[in-house]
């Protein structure tokens, strides 16, 4: 049944692609104002058959990630891409006088699957249902899918619906109103496809049961955390509420009765349109009555407030007035100036009063016809299907790691590793390697396939001609009576860098003994490390230094091996020129430190045991004092242990 409010003009609604200067690549269901009989995408405009789409109000366009056309609808009938009805395109259960005839969601990690959500006219207001639509049908084209047709949701509801992305940044809230009562209804689309048990939030005033109540638009903010609603006619007011995208509860309301009237601008006549501006600050409304546009400032979230911030920001030489508003993708809000052959802009919306700039005639409709609706599309969705490529990078001549994720299920995988020069650079595999043979930078493509769409994505990879390593100093021992600490360095070239002092830079000080330990990740993205002890001794005063200097020097052995072959099985001193000291010290430690053998006698040597028991194979630090009458030497060095 058709509003009885003024005749209503056969119409062509705005709809196909977006404006090509502002395609935006990374948005899913993209925006285009088109016209019967012109397809600004293309240098050569596809012509429209007899059973294109004309309406009176709601309809709704999506198009790919780069934004070409893939079908579009009045929530009653589809077309595809070619301008013909899609297989099962027929019947919907919309009404080309809804103000929210149709949404249509694209399901997240699909990009062959959309699901067009539709509202009925006041009356008889059956519901909200939706109808699968699959881009792998009829060649490519799309086509309905029968069996999920009309799908059943809720009952009577108005004539609004919305859309908002979830907080997640891949799934997508569908919002609706309940009739003659206070509840919406949230909805949640997910990679499962649409939960048919809804969200509900009891807050605000029934919608009903006069039926004009049920006219005027919905609409989500770009953050997706605020709602619009505009009632028409014996509800005629604005309301505001609060959207929780993570739970999709709705909260907060706030009621603005009688719209403009507070600011002496008069009631505002019956309110229809209304748009979030991109920041959110304001609000504009527009009527079926009224050749203005307005704004208001809802940033108080005062309803009395907002109303006395009623400003007129335009006005149209439109014959019915305005209809529907709808921000674009370029942040320009569209008016639907009714009978007229183009639509009003307002180029500014972020901007106050009427430095927002509506500019009433602004976009041309080369003599089509525009009445109330403007298309509508999912604000804000992310292409979720996109998959990440994950690498394990290697140098030259090291297998380089690649595999892909994401939110889709992926049926083939094509890599191409970008290496020039050769053939072989390809695979099929979902995880896979490639070993370059020289370093350099290269272009890794992956070519994915979901059913039947097949897409690119691509990375720059830079391989690396080999590692660095870590080089710290040999282990040391030092006198504590005179230790002032020193500096280790390493290449600060590496990366994750990481002492077990806790530090994560290029050089630490060592100020106390211990084993230090370095670790990081090398430009080839392999783990590096390498370990240092320092051992502090007391370097005691048993001897007398002032003894003259003679040509007899001990002699300490540099390895040894205590395994009872009856062949160098002590570690002890040698005595040049049969000289026997007077004096006599030789402490031995291990690496962490641990004084493991002492003797005040040339003669006693060190059979590689400790408490009686066997030490381990490795390097030993010893200090030794010597001293006869003629001579005396202090003397610091390792010795290795071997069996």
């Amino acid at each position: 049944m058709s509003r009885l409010l003024l005749p209503k003009l056969f119409a062509i609604c705005l709809f196909l692609e977006m404006l090509p200067h502002i395609a935006l690549k990374a948005q899913n269901a993209q925006w285009f104002f088109g016209t019967a009989g012109i397809d600004f995408s293309t240098p050569t405009p596809t012509p429209l058959t007899s059973s294109a789409m004309s309406t009176y109000e709601g309809c709704a366009t999506v198009c790919d990630a780069d934004g070409q056309l893939l079908f579009y609808t009045d929530g009653v009938s589809v077309w595809n891409r070619l301008h013909t009805l899609m297989p099962g395109g027929t019947g919907l259960f919309g009404d080309i006088s809804s103000s929210n005839s149709a949404v249509i969601v694209p399901q997240p990690g699909n990009p062959n699957s959309y699901f067009i959500f539709t509202t009925e006219c006041y009356y008889p207001l059956t519901g909200l249902h939706y109808t699968r639509v699959d881009m792998c049908l009829d060649g490519g084209l799309g086509a309905v899918v029968a069996a999920e047709k009309n799908v059943f949701l809720t009952g009577q509801t108005p004539e609004k619906v919305t859309t908002g992305l979830h907080a997640n940044g891949r799934d997508v809230w569908v919002v609706t109103h309940g009739w003659n009562n206070n509840q919406f209804l949230s909805y949640v689309v997910t990679p499962a496809g649409v939960n048919p048990v809804p969200v509900t939030s009891n807050v605000g005033p029934n919608h009903g049961p006069d039926f004009f109540m049920s006219v005027g638009c919905m609409k989500m903010n770009p953050d997706n955390n605020k709602l619009a609603l505009a009632v028409e006619i014996s509800g005629n007011r604005l309301e505001l509420y609060d959207f929780d995208n993570s739970t999709g509860i709705v909260s907060n309301p706030v009621v603005v009765p009688t719209p403009h009237f507070a600011a002496g601008l008069g009631f505002g006549n019956t309110l229809y349109g209304c748009e979030f501006s991109p920041d959110s600050k304001y609000i504009y409304t527009s009527s079926w009555y009224d050749d203005n546009i307005y704004q208001m400032d809802i940033s108080s979230w005062d309803a009395a407030v907002i109303e006395a911030s009623a400003t007129v920001i335009g006005t149209t030489d439109a014959m019915s007035n305005v209809g529907a508003l709808q921000l674009g993708p370029d942040g320009k809000i569209y008016c639907a100036t009714q009978f007229q052959n183009s639509v009003g802009i307002i180029e500014n919306p972020n901007a106050g009063g009427i430095a927002c700039n509506y500019v009433d005639a602004a976009f041309d409709l080369a003599g089509e016809t525009v009445y109330a609706g403007l298309p509508s599309y999912v604000q804000n969705n992310q292409i979720s299907y996109i998959p990440t490529i994950i690498t394990e990078p290697a140098c030259a001549e090291s297998p380089f790691g690649f595999s892909i994720i994401g939110e889709a299920t992926y049926d083939a995988v094509n890599w191409d590793f970008g290496d020039p020069g050769t053939t072989t650079d390809i695979s099929s595999d979902f995880i896979t390697t490639y070993t370059y043979a020289a370093s350099g930078n290269y272009t890794v493509t992956c070519v994915y396939t979901i059913g039947c769409f097949t897409d690119t994505v691509e990375l720059e990879v830079t391989v690396s001609a080999g590692g660095s390593n870590i080089s710290l100093p040999e282990d040391t021992t030092a006198c504590i009576e005179t230790f002032s600490g020193f500096t280790l360095t390493i290449d600060d070239a590496l990366e994750n860098i990481l002492w077990n002092t806790g530090d994560t830079t290029a050089s630490v000080f060592i100020g106390e003994a211990g084993t230090f330990i370095v670790s990081a990740v090398d430009a080839c993205g392999a783990i590096v490390e390498d370990s240092i002890n320092v051992q502090l001794i007391t370097c005691d005063t048993l001897f007398d230094d002032t003894l003259s200097v003679s040509e007899c020097i001990p002699a300490l052995p540099n390895a040894f091996s205590p395994n009872g072959d009856g062949i160098n099985d002590i570690f002890k001193v040698i005595q040049n020129n049969n000289c026997i000291p007077a004096q006599y010290s030789l402490h031995i430690y291990n690496r962490w430190g641990t004084l493991v053998f002492v003797s005040e006698n040339a003669d006693t040597g060190w059979d590689g045991r400790y408490q009686n028991k066997e030490q381990e194979i490795g390097t030993y630090v010893y200090y030794l004092r010597s001293a006869d009458q003629n001579h005396s030497t202090t003397r610091t060095g390792s010795v290795t242990l071997i069996r």
